[in-house]
């Protein structure tokens, strides 16, 4: 809660609320972006436990392996910047906001970006050979 005002007044002093009417929805987003940052927090801040995390009995199935070698064929295929976007955005889970100033590109054009390169990579990976169409993506 101490986070989300710290961040709620910082905007205030900056200025950075246009529409005072708003100001509810605009608290509401800083704050459900302080959550979600938590949470992220909390899958990174994890100690690796051996001993509660046994390594698997099992090697990957087949399917896994198929799968994750289609994946990488599909990136292979995609262009670079789509490619860039979806990779930082669901791999390596780096931030909208810091995608946005890496691309110099705004809130609203990186969504219609990661909208279209999600579209491309869907397309070739149900056409994809190792997935023969089986595979359905709804990320």
């Amino acid at each position: 809660m101490q986070e989300t005002l710290a961040r709620f007044q910082r905007a205030l002093n900056s200025d950075a609320i246009r529409k005072p009417e708003s100001m509810g929805a605009f608290l509401s987003g800083i704050c459900n972006n302080v959550i979600s940052e938590y949470r992220r927090g909390l899958w990174r801040d994890v100690p690796y436990d051996a001993e509660s995390h046994p390594e698997p009995s099992e090697p990957p199935t087949a399917s896994l392996l198929e799968l994750r070698d289609a994946i990488d064929a599909v990136l292979e295929q995609l262009g670079q910047r789509d490619r860039e976007v979806l990779t930082a955005f669901y791999l390596q889970e780096r931030g909208r906001d810091e995608i946005c100033r890496a691309l110099g590109v705004s809130d609203a054009q990186f969504r219609v970006i990661i909208f279209r390169a999600k579209d491309r990579f869907r397309r070739l990976l149900s056409n994809a050979p190792e997935t023969s169409g089986r595979l359905r993506f709804t990320g």
